[in-house]
């Protein structure tokens, strides 16, 4: 079989590791080591895996044959019960093409006893390079040296709360190293990296709140991600978040993403947390 990862935009350090990829008729299959174990503000990278398994599940769909970028619009991914779900999640990807410009990716996310433990889908636009070039050209860099970097490092969330139900936050950043493998070429920050900022503004927040969490943990029951814009690298992002206590152990939040003159896009965010 083709090699379908270099058929798409992602690239090591940002796609995961193909050796546990299992590629199979109609769905493709990526399972996390057992030992790999995530803090809150690291669900990203559940988001993360899911979004690029299903770009690679899409392209096989579509059985490309050459360069083609998938640029998400719209996510959803839900947690199906309330059982701490750290490690060991395995991630089944099914795809159905719409049309040569749009498709969708269903994930199933099962835990280490091969239960359901989330569903996510993902809404693609289809590029193909000289398209995606046409579109983007504003960010496109003329070299590329390849990262080192394994992991992303993001200065901390600044957090003001502003008024009831309101706080702001400012998000530093990216860089072109933090953002290395997502579109080499075009160094267009991850949506899935905002999110991450957005997760440790809300661990903030409770912390300012005074809700203590040294014997709670921490849940993303829901997360939901309207995408308008790309965001460039080296770019102030702030979002004035709204809240709201929804039941005794739960918590929305609703982020719009912004600069000074462009809103990128909306984040609905929905977290409870347990008592260890």
């Amino acid at each position: 079989m083709k090699q379908i990862q270099h058929f798409i935009g992602e690239t090591d350090p940002y796609l995961f590791d193909l050796k546990h990829l299992t590629i199979k008729e109609s769905t493709m299959e990526y399972t996390v080591p057992s030992d790999s174990c995530l803090v809150f503000s690291d669900f990203y990278k559940i988001t993360q895996i899911a979004s690029s398994l299903g770009s690679l599940a899409l392209a096989k769909t579509m059985d490309v044959t050459e360069k083609t970028y998938f640029l998400g619009e719209k996510l959803r991914i839900r947690k199906i019960d309330n059982r701490s779900l750290d490690k060991g999640l395995k991630y089944c990807a099914r795809s159905i093409e719409y049309s040569s410009r749009k498709g969708k990716s269903l994930v199933d996310i099962l835990d280490e006893h091969n239960q359901l433990a989330y569903t996510f889908e993902l809404d693609y636009f289809i590029f193909s390079e000289d398209s995606f070039y046409r579109l983007f050209k504003n960010y496109a860099i003329t070299h590329h040296e390849p990262s080192t970097r394994t992991s992303l490092t993001v200065e901390k969330v600044e957090i003001e709360e502003i008024e009831s139900s309101f706080f702001r936050i400012v998000i530093q950043p990216f860089s072109k190293e933090d953002c290395a493998g997502h579109f080499n070429q075009y160094p267009i920050v991850a949506a899935v990296f905002v999110v991450k900022q957005l997760l440790c503004a809300i661990e903030q927040f409770f912390e300012v709140k005074g809700i203590g969490l040294e014997q709670k943990k921490l849940n993303v029951d829901s997360l939901e991600m309207f995408l308008n814009v790309a965001v460039p690298i080296d770019t102030v992002l702030h979002s004035k978040i709204y809240y709201h206590q929804i039941a005794k152990e739960s918590y929305v939040f609703v982020c719009p993403v912004c600069d000074d003159t462009t809103e990128y896009g909306n984040y609905l965010i929905t977290v409870n947390y347990s008592f260890l």
